[in-house]
């Protein structure tokens, strides 16, 4: 039976509790039908698979600590508030992360260590993110973010990845760490 999984870097405090301010802050201000992220399962997806083979774990396990093994601690900084695809016809709020060499870095080992398994891998560029909410069929006619002020959220150190197992559901996703990779 297959395992749905995914690599990813997992909010540390006080950086978690920032966060989750802001979005019970969304939560308030936005009357729109939103299905919000918990804010214990928030996290910043380096690579998806999808559905793996229950056998296949321990050997991405590996090729991953291949790929990550000599991989260094870094920081993450988060910036705005984004609406993906677009402002007109948004399905995702999210916070952007910005372009940092190492977690690109990262993302395209990982990308590796999915491909070495003969794993299919996401095609589209990899754009850090951190998934607050999904939009339910709404098509507004202004901007739904220009009203929302952040706080001051500081660089997030990174010192570990994190190979998730997600049981989705009709209200929100089940995480659970299969493997931590630490970094140097």
């Amino acid at each position: 039976m297959g395992v749905r999984v995914f690599f990813a870097v997992k909010l540390v405090e006080p950086i978690y509790s920032i966060i989750e301010t802001v979005l019970l802050n969304l939560q308030q201000k936005l009357s729109i039908p939103i299905r919000w992220s918990a804010a214990e399962n928030l996290h910043v997806t380096l690579a998806f698979l999808g559905q793996i083979e229950a056998e296949d774990i321990e050997r991405l396990i590996q090729y991953a600590s291949l790929e990550l093994e000599n991989q260094r601690a870094f920081y993450l900084k988060f910036q705005r508030l984004k609406l993906f695809p677009n402002k007109r016809h948004p399905r995702i709020i999210s916070l952007g992360v910005a372009s940092n060499p190492n977690l690109n870095a990262m993302a395209a080992g990982l990308k590796q260590a999915i491909l070495n398994l003969n794993y299919s891998i996401e095609t589209r560029p990899f754009r850090a993110h951190l998934t607050l909410g999904r939009i339910k069929n709404v098509h507004p006619t202004d901007d739904l973010l220009e009203p929302i002020a952040l706080p001051f959220i500081p660089p997030m150190p990174v010192k570990e990845i994190h190979l998730l197992k997600s049981r989705p559901s009709q209200t929100c996703s089940d995480y659970t760490s299969l493997a931590q990779f630490a970094l140097n």
